[in-house]
């Protein structure tokens, strides 16, 4: 399993033996933390991006757990999307972003959007 890689397969920051999905989110999550420098009290959105072979099932496990640890530090979740929105053909694995909310960011936020990929009423 690699950490970091490309969206098409490029080299990632570190190679590991397979971990539970658990272990990957929390692993994830520490390092968007430090390097962005979100903390309690912030607010955030969330996506969980399948990479295309992944399944549904397996971004629900994930965004479960990146719930519960947002919530364990104190972190304000305004919304969180699930999908597979940027993947490539049968490649494994998956992605998690997060967005760092304010007041005026919000507001453009949940406007409704209309494009080919990514729609939101």
């Amino acid at each position: 399993m690699e950490y970091g890689l490309g969206i098409h397969g490029e080299p990632g920051i570190q190679r590991v033996g397979m971990e539970q999905a658990d272990e990957i989110v929390t692993e994830l999550l520490e390092a968007l933390l430090r390097d962005s420098g979100i903390r309690a009290g912030d607010m955030v959105c969330t996506y969980v991006n399948g990479l295309g072979s992944t399944t549904l099932m397996e971004l629900m496990i994930m965004n479960r757990k990146l719930h519960l640890l947002l919530k364990e530090k104190g972190i304000r979740v305004h919304n969180m999307d699930v999908n597979s929105l940027v993947t490539t053909m049968e490649m494994a694995g998956a992605s998690i972003t997060l967005m760092k909310m304010d007041d005026e960011l919000q507001k453009y936020y949940d406007m409704p959007c209309s494009s080919p990929y990514y729609k939101k009423d």
